[in-house]
């Protein structure tokens, strides 16, 4: 085997390797969605807890990938679309992170809010909720497969999210508005729809990077003119 194949195999199997660990950390985070989710609609202070336990899970394998993608760069020869493949990898994990913290951050103020009365629950959170999971999902798979048609169908959604967002904010506010010992409770489900609606617009840039690596266009700001 000459020196150039077995760079080649070696560039392919830490390839697949990188692709393994953005698929774990996109799974790690999206149970995180799921379970702070369920924690706010159950009132489930166990769940919210054990959420909070395994973020530590997600910086270990934001550093992992962020090894192995600049071993990928230093040490091997990737061809132009493994190359733009590695680098929007580089540029899209940090965004998942932050999406699992927001996520901790759903479980944590959940946490709160089950120590106190319930004040309501709306009709609109576990589609906010859902929405935001399907659009974190849908924006990795485009990822993954190079499917700018997705991305694109994927970014559409944002506008969902910003309906039910908007929706459950002014109910909220209303109620704080008519019964003032309402409002720590009203505050801190304000945070939790805030981060819902963050996570689609994290997803939102995960598919705009999708996107630039495929059609090699720049689409940032203009999906909403």
């Amino acid at each position: 085997m000459s020196v150039l194949e077995v760079v080649m195999s070696s560039t392919g199997l830490e390839l697949k390797a990188l692709r393994e660990k953005v698929t774990e950390i996109a799974l790690s985070t999206e149970v995180a969605i799921t379970g702070a989710l369920k924690a706010v609609l159950d009132r489930d202070s166990e769940l919210a807890k054990e959420i909070i336990r395994k973020d530590d899970n997600v910086d270990q394998l934001e550093n992992e990938i962020d090894q192995l993608a600049t071993e990928i760069l230093t040490f091997t020869k990737p061809g132009v679309d493994d190359l733009r493949f590695t680098v929007t990898v580089m540029h899209t994990v940090p965004m998942i992170e932050r999406i699992a913290d927001h996520a901790v951050n759903i479980a944590k103020h959940s946490l709160i809010l089950n120590s106190q009365t319930e004040l309501f629950q709306h009709r609109d959170l576990l589609t906010l909720g859902t929405v935001s999971k399907m659009m974190f999902r849908d924006s990795v798979d485009s990822l993954l497969m190079a499917d700018a048609e997705k991305a694109h169908k994927t970014i559409e959604r944002d506008d969902e999210v910003d309906h039910f967002y908007h929706s459950i904010y002014n109910d909220i506010v209303s109620v704080m508005e008519r019964d003032t010992s309402t409002i720590k409770r009203g505050a801190e489900m304000l945070f939790i729809i805030k981060h819902f609606e963050r996570i689609a617009d994290y997803s939102t840039n995960i598919c705009e990077m999708a996107i630039y690596m495929v059609e090699n266009r720049v689409i940032k700001h203009t999906h909403h003119s």
